[in-house]
């Protein structure tokens, strides 16, 4: 499965591992990663720290396309990891038919999506660093391109 390590200052890993895959392994990937020691780290997923390096993924109830937050684990204080439960949110699976055309739905969204870049600078980078085209694209402002040049997948 997928599952997607980011950081405090905006970089992204999407990363594929099992289900099975232990906490300890995963720091020890996470540092290969990002570069933070595996014994400075903390990892977080909805809010809750991952503290039990024996637990699997799905122990945790982490599955695919999951975000875990990879930080340094400040010394001698507790980490204040922002408590937001992303598991009560349900997404649909498909879309209901509209009778509008693709191309119009994702206009209003990639507006949105292009003004929320654009106010945030660390996400704008991480962008850069993967697709550099498209986030000179956003910050002309051009939609048109970007429509073009945003990732299908």
């Amino acid at each position: 499965m997928k599952i997607i390590l980011t950081t405090l200052d905006g970089n992204v890993y999407p990363v594929e591992v099992g289900s099975d895959f232990e906490i300890i392994n995963l720091k020890a990937l996470c540092e290969q990663e990002t570069g933070i020691a595996a014994a400075r780290m903390s990892l977080s997923f909805n809010g809750r720290l991952l503290n039990d390096t024996s637990k699997t993924l799905a122990d945790y109830s982490i599955g695919d396309n999951d975000i875990i937050v990879v930080q340094t684990a400040p010394s001698n204080a507790s980490i204040d990891v922002p408590l937001i439960d992303f598991g009560s949110i349900n997404v649909p699976r498909s879309r209901p038919h509209s009778s509008r055309t693709s191309e119009q739905a994702l206009t209003p969204n990639l507006a949105n999506m292009l003004q929320m870049l654009m106010s945030d600078p660390s996400k704008l980078e991480a962008i850069r660093q993967r697709f550099p085209d498209l986030a000179n694209a956003i910050q002309q402002k051009d939609s048109g391109k970007c429509r073009i040049l945003f990732p299908k997948n």
